[in-house]
C-alpha cells in the first residue's frame, strides 16, 4: 500500500520541489498529472545538472519503471 504526499493545488500551480524533496526523503508517492492522464511517481533523487537543469529520478508506481 502507497503512502502520498497531500497537497491540493490549483489545476495552473506547478508542482513546488519542496513537496518532491518531502516525497523522496520520507519515501512517499505523488500523484502528477502529465499528457493529460494521472501518474503516481515514488521520486527518489532531484538533482541539477551542469548545466543548471533539473532532473528527477523517480518510478512509477504501475508498472515500477525507472523515469528521469
Amino acid at each position: 500500500m502507497s503512502r502520498y504526499v497531500a497537497r491540493s493545488m490549483r489545476r495552473d500551480e506547478k508542482m513546488p520541489l519542496e513537496t518532491i524533496r518531502f516525497a523522496a526523503s520520507n519515501h512517499l508517492c505523488v500523484k502528477l498529472g502529465y499528457h493529460g492522464t494521472q501518474r503516481i511517481i515514488e521520486p527518489y533523487s532531484l538533482r541539477r545538472t551542469q548545466d543548471g537543469n533539473l532532473v528527477l529520478h523517480a518510478v512509477r508506481v504501475d508498472n515500477r519503471e525507472h523515469r528521469a
